[in-house]
């Protein structure tokens, strides 16, 4: 039975490049047809999936110097528990023809798989991962459902163990003693335990033992020891070893699923900058809709202090827009019709409709978003040889406790004492940290880095910092605070600073823009005037009346605009911006008053850590989107 694929090609730039494609992958053995269109940039495969498969086709294309594109889905998996779980997974997954490439990451629980839609659907994915065995979930909804089904149990289990432990060791002659310790053990084994059970089921099932079978041996084997001496001998109980056991574990997992909520942070903080909704004008009638379900050509109306639904064109209206998250760049910057912008970013000032152009993955948020969660998933090469040890781990350990326990027999210590030392190595040896501190750790260096604007290609680059003899630091929110504030007010006709600083603050009262802030930040405190016709001009300034008199503030074009002349003010605001300051004029009776001058400042210790890394012997370097005068400003002040 022959199979078709349509598989999307980067790379190409005529039509002899389809040519080039469609010799290779014929010569490919197993493949009947192949046709390769320039225009829409794919490939029609048709094959024998005895003889290929899309790996091997994969293979070909690359071969012939050309990039295949898959699509990319993450699915999170909550069983996920070791290395043994991670190479089920992968090579499971890796058998399914479609699959190009399988990332799983124990530290995230996330399963990242890259496959060809039209030889393989997401369902059969979900399906796939199912039949290994593992029960996988939207990831944000995993996250949730995760942290509270560990606290319940755990919650449970030692409210159950707290009375085991004190019957066990201090009420050695309550009535039904044996009976009590009986029922609350196997209480504490079967709903604490069940996750062990099964997890411990799933992976002999596979014939790659984990972690669950060394929790799920030790408390068994105490337990039924227990068991047997409560209804048939007169030995020791050990119920309190077997639930403390199932409850320390439980304890252990609460916080590591936290301590990994609290990691995946970074991506979250990334995914929450795409607004929800969007509102969208079909016919001269404009509704809410879900952000997700925006397609290229859709029209959306932007209004200030919303972000912006997704990547696109501006073809309708004018506005100031924060792009700091993408450029770096302090000050908002002015948008007007047939300008670009970016989806996450932030609408300041005007009303502006927005033409859709790129959605989904191919968004510039949904591209940096995938660049931090590909670079959690890599492993660095210390965490590939951690995974190689742990998963052969679990069959030593249970070789090296049945040894334990034939040891301490042969030397006489009896049944119980040889039991419990056998439960003993089953449970320190367990290789959860193994398995787990490499990842984690790498998981949260790259989270805190993204957090702080410093995107790091994977667990490698770690590794490899050792031996960087550069760093190129980003400006914004890295060296600098992030936000604008007043450094200096210029009086250019002798009315005083604090009136300046009235005027702008009374004009700026109805702005929600950033340089509007910092001046009504600098201005608390201070009395403001009565505010009337107030009227903004998106990417210029504001005017109105202020105490009765005609004010305004903003750059030199609201000044042309209102006829107001700059005479003085030039050479004042020229000084200003060659120092990196961004500037605003205030005007009062058509006669410019003052400078309001703002800058994103340095972090108080932004010198400091620049002057230890160069004594580290280390070149220093600064990349801003921001302006040249700015950027030099910055760097001459940090040193």
């Amino acid at each position: 039975m022959r199979k078709k694929a349509s598989i999307r090609i980067e790379g190409m730039h005529c039509a002899t490049c389809a040519l080039t494609i469609e010799k290779s992958l014929s010569a490919l053995k197993g493949v009947h047809k192949a046709e390769v269109s320039f225009g829409s940039g794919t490939a029609i495969v048709e094959y024998d999936p005895s003889l290929a498969n899309i790996s091997s086709i994969k293979g070909a294309i690359e071969e012939a110097g050309y990039k295949p594109v898959a699509e990319r889905i993450a699915f999170y998996v909550e069983d996920m528990r070791c290395a043994s779980c991670i190479r089920a997974l992968e090579e499971g997954l890796l058998e399914k023809d479609g699959v190009v490439a399988v990332n799983a990451n124990l530290a995230t629980k996330l399963v990242i798989v890259e496959y060809i839609p039209s030889v393989v659907t997401a369902s059969e994915l979900r399906d796939a991962i199912k039949g290994l065995g593992y029960t996988p979930m939207i990831r944000e909804s995993g996250i949730a459902a995760k942290g509270s089904k560990f606290k319940t149990k755990f919650v449970f289990s030692l409210a159950v163990t707290v009375p085991v432990f004190v019957i066990s060791m201090f009420l050695m002659d309550l009535p039904y003693r044996a009976i009590i310790l009986f029922l609350l053990g196997t209480a504490v084994l079967v709903v604490g335990g069940s996750s062990f059970y099964t997890g411990s089921y799933k992976s002999l099932r596979r014939g790659v033992p984990d972690m669950n079978v060394l929790v799920a041996l030790g408390a068994t084997a105490a337990y039924l020891y227990s068991v047997y001496n409560t209804f048939f001998a007169a030995g020791d109980l050990y119920y309190d070893a077997a639930a403390m056991l199932i409850t320390f574990v439980l304890l252990g997992r609460y916080l590591e699923d936290a301590a990994k909520s609290r990691a995946s942070l970074s991506i979250r903080k990334l995914m929450e900058l795409q607004p929800k909704y969007a509102s969208v004008v079909k016919d001269g009638e404009e509704r809410k809709v879900p952000a997700e379900e925006l397609m290229p050509g859709d029209e959306v109306v932007v209004r200030p202090g919303e972000a912006i639904p997704a990547d696109g064109t501006i073809i309708k209206g004018s506005s100031a827009v924060d792009e700091s998250m993408v450029t770096g760049e302090s000050v908002p910057v002015d948008k007007a019709e047939g300008d670009t912008v970016i989806g996450g970013t932030i609408n300041k000032t005007g009303l502006m409709t927005v033409r859709v152009e790129r959605v989904g993955r191919d968004s510039f948020l949904a591209q940096i978003i995938s660049f931090v969660e590909e670079a959690q998933a890599r492993k660095a090469p210390i965490q590939r040889f951690a995974d190689h040890v742990a998963a052969r781990f679990v069959p030593a350990v249970v070789s090296v406790a049945l040894l334990t326990f034939i040891a301490w027999m042969l030397l006489g210590k009896g049944i119980g004492f040889s039991l419990l030392m056998a439960v003993s190595v089953l449970v320190i040896a367990c290789p959860c940290a193994l398995g787990l501190a490499t990842p984690t750790a790498i998981m949260v260096g790259l989270g805190k880095g993204a957090e702080m604007g410093i995107l790091i290609k994977g667990g490698e680059v770690l590794e490899a910092i050792r031996k960087l003899d550069t760093v190129v630091f980003d400006k914004t929110g890295t060296l600098t605070v992030g936000r604008p504030s007043v450094a200096e007010i210029v009086d250019l006709a002798g009315v005083g600073e604090e009136r300046i600083l009235r005027v702008a603050a009374t004009l700026e009262s109805g702005s929600e823009h950033p340089l509007a802030a910092a001046v009504i930040e600098r201005a608390a405190g201070l009395a403001r005037y009565e505010l009337q016709g107030f009227e903004s001009f998106p990417g210029e300034g504001v005017r109105g009346k202020v105490d009765g008199k005609e004010a305004a503030i903003g750059n030199r074009k609201i000044m042309s605009r209102l006829g107001i002349a700059m005479d003085g003010a030039e050479a004042a605001a020229a000084r200003l911006e060659s120092e990196g300051k961004t500037v605003s004029l205030v005007a009062l009776e058509g006669k410019i008053i003052g400078i309001i001058a703002m800058i994103d400042k340095p972090k108080p210790d932004a010198k400091e850590a620049v002057e230890e890394l160069k004594k580290e012997g280390l070149e220093v370097y600064m990349l801003t989107g921001d302006n040249e005068r700015v950027a030099k400003a910055i760097c001459k002040e940090i040193g």
